[in-house]
């Protein structure tokens, strides 16, 4: 089943964290007394006390968040939330929602998972079983990997670049008709599927996207 296509119509909990995880950042940057911040707080506090985070278990008794939800597809596409990937903030907030919270045993269970759904869902998408137990612990490019798989899988083939406080993994691209390659970094990717907070569950895209 494909991640993304013409049941991808619906609401998208991975990029609505990553919208809300700014709104939390910024709510806590302005937080003064004048009328326009407090405006401000309060609006992304409506925000983040709508996501029905709890919903994307699907069941009660789920041991996952699932990616997708559509109003004409329902659990179509039915993709686990399962690391070590970009998804460890959607686990995160979940668990941290003054209204829709999750479990935090679905860290161990969701995200850190060791059931065969998770052990096959690593291997998968990543071509191997290194990292299948989410530790891993292996060597790459001289750098050890404690988490994660050993081969790129979902973001191609990495190059872990490690500066005196930070490391920055990236992607290298080849252009389909060019061959020329280009690095393009984690950070650089544009999120557009937000969920609509009125209703919490409906997708809203970019103009174009």
């Amino acid at each position: 089943m494909p991640v993304f296509g013409m049941f991808d119509d619906g609401g998208d909990l991975v990029e609505t964290s990553f919208l809300m995880q700014g709104l939390l950042a910024a709510r806590q940057y302005f937080h003064g007394a004048n009328e326009k911040e407090q405006s401000l707080y309060r609006r992304i506090s409506q925000l983040w006390e709508t996501v029905e985070w709890d919903w994307y278990r699907q069941t009660p008794n789920s041991d996952f968040l699932y990616w997708h939800w559509s109003p004409r597809w329902a659990w179509q596409i039915h993709h686990p939330l399962i690391g070590f990937n970009e998804v460890m903030i959607t686990y995160l907030l979940a668990m941290a929602s003054p209204t829709h919270a999750v479990p935090a045993d679905l860290y161990y269970t969701g995200w850190a998972g060791q059931s065969q759904n998770a052990l096959n869902y690593r291997a998968g998408w990543s071509g191997t079983t290194d990292g299948d137990q989410y530790g891993n612990g292996h060597t790459y490019y001289g750098i050890k990997l404690d988490v994660g798989v050993g081969t790129a899988g979902l973001f191609s083939s990495p190059i872990i670049r490690r500066s005196a406080s930070t490391r920055t993994v990236c992607t290298t691209v080849t252009h389909p008709l060019t061959s020329t390659t280009t690095a393009i970094s984690r950070s650089s990717i544009a999120h557009t599927r937000l969920l609509i907070p009125s209703t919490s569950r409906v997708m809203a895209r970019t103009p174009g996207g």
